[in-house]
């Protein structure tokens, strides 16, 4: 869809369009308050908690709203629809879902001319990380989302496929929930090797009591599901990995 007005109401949605060179397609985009804004000349949206007002979005007469399937946004598609503004929905289950969604939003924004250099390098990047890592031996982490209740990801978050690329096996309860909770109890049994803190969050609970070493690090490049969140992934591995 050459030409296309598009809405981007998901940050990794807009980095993945901006990675194709389809910015000048992206007439809205989330933004603002801490919220990475890719596509410069967008205009800014700065709600993510669902609560928007579709007539407001309509106004921007696009061609296509991208949406992501999780949270409240689902309330969201169902207002969009009744308003008769397209939408296009989006979910990340594996890792390999990125290049999958990658290749989609080429099509939408009829951007292609990247799309072959960019999975490539995709795929060319998991090989290294993997062939890098491959004789290392595994070491059990666990990811804390939330301090009160500890919150973690499910075991086969596409998080946590990531982290195995480097030999790093999340511990998580058997679940189907995104982002389940655990008790203190529960990860000291577990004894993960390494506790994997994002920066911004609390050191709570006191992980030294338990004597598991923290290693904080930034980690929102890697729960934005993108092309780009490879970068992001090599760093935290060797700072996981490392004896400090």
């Amino acid at each position: 869809m050459l030409g296309a007005r598009l809405i981007s109401l998901a940050p990794s949605i807009t980095e993945t369009l901006a990675a194709l060179g389809a910015c000048s397609q992206v007439i809205a985009a989330v933004g603002g308050d801490g919220v990475p804004h890719f596509c410069p000349k967008a205009a800014v949206l700065v709600s993510m908690d669902g609560l928007w007002n579709p007539e407001a979005l309509r106004g921007y007469a696009p061609d296509r709203v991208l949406v992501w399937t999780e949270g409240s946004a689902q309330d969201l598609q169902v207002r969009l629809k009744s308003t008769g503004v397209k939408v296009e929905l989006f979910s990340i289950e594996k890792l390999q879902d990125i290049p999958v969604m990658t290749v989609e939003l080429a099509a939408l924004s009829g951007a292609r001319q990247r799309l072959p250099a960019l999975n490539q390098l995709w795929q060319q990047r998991i090989e290294h990380i993997r062939s890098t890592y491959q004789y290392v031996p595994w070491m059990s982490v666990f990811y804390e989302v939330w301090p009160s209740p500890l919150m973690t990801l499910k075991e086969h978050h596409y998080i946590a496929q990531a982290l195995a690329l480097c030999h790093l096996q999340l511990l998580a309860p058997h679940t189907r929930l995104e982002s389940p909770t655990v008790s203190w109890e529960w990860v000291i049994q577990k004894h993960p090797e390494r506790v994997i803190l994002p920066v911004g969050l609390p050191l709570q609970p006191d992980w030294s009591k338990a004597d598991i070493p923290v290693r904080r690090v930034d980690t929102s490049e890697l729960e934005r599901p993108s092309p780009q969140m490879l970068d992001r992934l090599e760093h935290i591995c060797q700072v996981i990995r490392s004896s400090w």
